[in-house]
């Protein structure tokens, strides 16, 4: 499958082109296939199959990357091209400590055990913190040679995935991310879409092959133990300690034919999904920086309400404002009333409290995503047939809001999203599916000044007094215009993170709009599916910087797109266009119904 990642294809480089037609021409480097062709900027064979690649530093990257994505075993790494250096040895050495167990993380140790888990998120405020890492230059550069001494490596796999659907569409995610001949991605080897997908990017994008990892992932297993996660890191820290990465002056840039002695070794930030104190520890070892929370920051989301007091059962008092999470006086910022429980007997007390109330109950699972587990009807019976599971955290349950709304009719959700101590670009607006299904986010959203105000205030407070360092956001509701907090996203990148970064970077200050596909026709080629987007005039161009851009696509899973207009007219257009041709251009019918959450 990874034969067109070596070969090439026809496919068109509109996005990201210089061309403001949108032509189709392949990048020289990854050219068409066949006799003359081009194979890494080297000339290839008639018809070259399977391994008979020539030998050279780039197409030995490229044989090894097409060998390695055929692996399916656990403990095997196919073995690397003569300029990358032990690749496939799994020993770590000295350098690295063994870890069967992370007791020093709070989420990690808590896992396997529901009690205990409130107190603990109380106590991780208190832990010390490494320095932070800032993430903001590198993210706003679109040229790499304004930062040549930094390389950024996107981890979105964790091994804690529910399945083979969500660890692909997480992989992905960042894909659009990379600055060509310089970031890195690390990618589940044995997925033939995930493979496509990068054939598709090298070819598109300008990406070169050695800028993908492929570890070894076993999507039947998912999700894993801890010491197998342990393992997935081990092997990705080694690559990154033993691959010849160089600076851009050297010659082939991080994994080209300049080799470790072009130029000096660059700085490495490991940029991953979780942050888990294991990971931490080996990059440390390993001289490698880490962008992002420890994983207590996943725990920070249980202080948006208090636990049932164990002595006032249901009659729990109900604060409508944020509590201090050591102190747990009141902080300035409105919550709906509510509580966090973690366990059964919590979840009736905080149920019954809230119905001698009279409130109309809502229940949210702490540790999910994309409106996954929310019902906006929690009855008493519901209550009692509730299935608690462990792996989703704590349980949130909080009093419904009749909240502002839109001219259509639907909810208006405003939302930030940060990176550390500081909040990334505009208020934007989520996008809902359904009745609880996150499915994109719009910008700008239309809040007024006072509101604006009130949100950033907030931001500012939330980031003072909790310390982020990685990636976070916050989801609002408006009551007449006073922003009412109902969600802490954090410890993790947000789904509005990636696109909102690509936005800030081909596209500042203009009008988009970011959605999903949730269950995209299966069986379609990824070049094929870009190939179609220019035919009918909706690629992004990063020259006119408009259109309509390919984020990630898996045919038979999840695809993401981003509409990006002149103005909120133009952005309709586009949306309009796609409309009109998406079961075209994706090869069958789109299923607009509430899916699986990814």
């Amino acid at each position: 499958q990874l034969r067109q990642c070596v070969l090439g294809s026809n496919a068109a480089a509109a996005i990201m082109s210089d061309s403001e037609t949108g032509s189709i021409a392949s990048r020289e480097g990854v050219g068409a296939a066949g006799a003359g062709g081009k194979v890494g900027g080297k000339s290839g064979g008639a018809g070259l199959v399977d391994d008979a690649f020539e030998v050279s530093s780039v197409t030995s990257f490229a044989s090894w990357t097409k060998q390695a994505a055929k692996s399916s075993t656990e403990e095997e790494v196919m073995a690397p091209p003569a300029n990358m250096s032990a690749l496939s040895d799994l020993a770590m050495g000295t350098t690295i400590a063994e870890r069967d167990a992370d007791v020093d993380d709070p989420v990690e140790a808590l896992e396997d055990k529901q009690e205990g888990r409130g107190a603990a998120a109380e106590a991780v405020l208190t832990l010390p913190k490494a320095p932070g890492v800032s993430l903001r230059k590198i993210l706003d550069e679109v040229d790499p040679s304004l930062s040549p001494n930094t390389v950024v490596v996107w981890m979105f796999n964790s091994g804690g995935e529910r399945n083979e659907t969500n660890a692909t569409e997480r992989a992905c995610r960042p894909l659009t991310l990379l600055r060509p001949n310089k970031d890195l991605i690390i990618l589940p080897m044995g997925s033939t879409i995930v493979q496509d997908l990068w054939a598709w990017a090298c070819d598109t994008l300008g990406y070169e092959l050695w800028q993908a990892i492929w570890v070894p992932f076993d999507f039947e297993g998912l999700p894993w133990s801890k010491p197998k996660r342990y393992k997935m890191y081990k092997l990705v820290i080694h690559a990154l300690q033993t691959m010849p990465l160089v600076t851009a002056s050297g010659s082939g840039g991080a994994g080209g034919a300049g080799g470790a002695g072009a130029g000096e070794r660059p700085e490495v930030i490991l940029v991953p999904f979780h942050k888990p104190k294991a990971m931490l520890d080996m990059c440390e070892a390993a001289g490698i920086k880490v962008f992002g929370d420890l994983a207590e920051g996943l725990i920070r989301k249980d202080m948006l309400h208090p636990r049932p007091d164990p002595e006032l059962k249901e009659k729990s008092p109900l604060p409508n404002t944020l509590l201090h999470p050591v102190s747990r006086e009141p902080l300035p910022i409105r919550v709906p009333r509510g509580f966090t429980c973690f366990n059964k007997d919590e979840l009736r007390w905080g149920f019954e409290a809230m119905h001698a109330a009279g409130c109309r109950i809502v229940v949210k699972p702490s540790w999910e995503s994309a409106g996954h587990g929310i019902d906006l009807n929690f009855t008493r019976e519901k209550m009692e047939e509730y299935h608690w599971k462990e792996s989703l955290g704590p349980v949130g349950l909080e009093e419904y809001i009749d909240a502002d709304k839109k001219s259509d009719g639907s909810l208006l959700l405003p939302v930030i999203h940060c990176l550390a101590r500081s909040q990334f670009g505009d208020i934007v607006e989520q996008l809902i599916t359904g009745t609880t299904s996150y499915n994109g986010t719009a910008s700008p959203c239309r809040v007024e000044d006072t509101t604006r105000g009130k949100v950033a205030a907030a931001i500012t407070l939330l980031a003072d007094t909790l310390d982020f360092q990685g990636f976070w956001g916050v989801d609002f509701l408006l009551v007449k215009g006073e922003p009412i907090l109902i969600d802490l996203n954090t410890g993790r990148p947000n789904g509005g993170h990636v696109p909102k970064i690509f936005a800030a970077r081909f596209a500042p200050g203009k009008p988009f709009y970011f959605f999903k596909v949730r269950e995209t026709p299966a069986g379609t080629r990824i070049a094929t599916i870009y190939k179609r987007l220019i035919e009918k005039g909706l690629a992004f161009n990063k020259v006119t910087r408009r259109g309509l851009a390919l984020m990630h696509c898996l045919p038979g899973g999840l695809s993401s797109f981003l509409a990006v207009g002149d103005d909120d007219a133009d952005v309709d257009r586009i949306k309009a266009l796609w409309m009109e041709h998406r079961e075209y251009i994706l090869g069958g019918p789109i299923n607009d119904e509430e899916g699986e959450d990814y």
